[in-house]
């Protein structure tokens, strides 16, 4: 179900994913940030039923450090194949290859299906997502740029 899910992952993501590895050093800050926020917003369309996931944080003490395949996902709750966790609270950890992203569960309250298919207006912030090992790519090329200067 997790290899599934996997390469349904990079199916949807994997265009952003190119454009963003495809940026060099010589690219401009705001351009790799409009590039994490195209990848972030995809992301939060992606449909999380099949996600190798480890809860990083919640409110609950005793359900950090769980791991499990999301079996069920639901407005307020994920199910994994463990004990069940609810959201609020939650910071979640999803590996997607090299990639791991860190969801803050509390932000992604709407169903799947209408997760899916809703569009952020520019004024309007959609739920964060990080992308860790390419906002530290990101953020050592910008480093190595401000040193060049």
């Amino acid at each position: 179900m997790n290899q599934m899910w996997l390469e349904y992952a990079k199916d949807c993501l994997g265009q952003q994913l190119d454009r963003l590895n495809a940026a060099d050093s010589s690219s401009t800050v705001k351009h790799q940030q409009q590039l994490l926020q195209q990848l972030s917003e995809a992301a939060l369309r992606l449909d999380l039923t099949g996600a190798q996931m480890l809860v990083a944080h919640a409110s609950t003490a005793s359900q950090i450090g769980l791991s499990g395949i999301c079996v069920i996902e639901t407005k307020l709750s994920f199910r994994l194949a463990a004990p069940p966790h609810g959201r609020v609270g939650t910071t979640l950890h999803v590996e997607l290859g090299s990639v791991r992203l860190t969801l803050f569960a509390s932000q992604l309250t709407v169903r799947p299906a209408e997760r899916a298919t809703k569009r952020f207006r520019s004024g309007q912030r959609p739920p964060l997502v990080h992308f860790d090992s390419l906002l530290e790519k990101a953020a050592a090329d910008a480093a190595v740029s401000t040193l060049r200067c």
